[in-house]
């Protein structure tokens, strides 16, 4: 299961339960997407500022 869906279920949606599923997946994966890559670069660019965002993150 992702994004909240069963995918077996997913040929018993009717196409507009589709598209909505579809727009709604891929906004949620371009969003992880952005932040991986703003977590790269901070990793990258490292010192307090990335201390300190891994300090929040492990808290």
């Amino acid at each position: 299961m992702a994004h909240g869906h069963d995918f077996s279920r997913l040929g018993h949606y009717t196409g507009r339960q589709l598209m909505l599923f579809y727009r709604a997946a891929t906004a949620i994966d371009r969003r992880a997407r952005a932040a991986r890559i703003a977590d790269v670069n901070l990793g990258f660019a490292g010192g307090k500022d990335a201390q300190r965002a891994l300090r929040e993150l492990e808290d």
